[in-house]
């Protein structure tokens, strides 16, 4: 009666092992990327809606507004010159930088935006994703 296993049958119970193993962490890392470009689309989009929303807001009101990008509290901030209105917060991302004077996306009462910039943020892996605003039509274009 043998007793314990052969080299033979170590040596294949350790390759179905590593096969199976190797199988399983290329399905993982492929749903962590997906689910961080996921992530990122939703952020981008998340900001894109709330400054479409404080546009309309300014322009079905007829007064001006901002969107002050606070760095430090990492949330955007829609606002009359009288109160807050409305706040958007990125969650897991970080605010990186921004080239907006004051930290402020200025729109007047037509809903038209009168400040050009960019707002960059990082994500998880820490890339650096960048959305850029333009003047008047209010075209908003990302970049990673």
């Amino acid at each position: 009666m043998k007793k314990g296993f052969t080299l033979i049958e170590l040596t294949l119970s350790l390759a179905i092992t590593a096969v199976i193993t190797a199988a399983i962490y290329a399905s993982i890392n492929g749903y962590l990327k997906y689910k961080s470009n996921l992530t990122n689309k939703i952020c981008i989009n998340g900001i894109e809606m709330f400054i479409s929303k404080a546009k309309f807001y300014c322009y079905s009101n007829n007064m001006e507004g901002f969107i002050f990008i606070d760095m430090d509290k990492n949330k955007l901030v829609f606002s009359s010159k009288i109160a807050e209105i409305d706040t958007y917060d990125l969650e897991k991302k970080t605010l990186y930088m921004t080239n907006f004077a004051s930290n402020k996306i200025q729109i007047k009462s037509s809903g038209k935006i009168t400040t050009s910039g960019s707002l960059y943020f990082r994500d998880e892996k820490r890339n650096i994703h960048r959305i850029a605003i333009q003047i008047g039509s209010g075209y908003i274009n990302d970049q990673e």
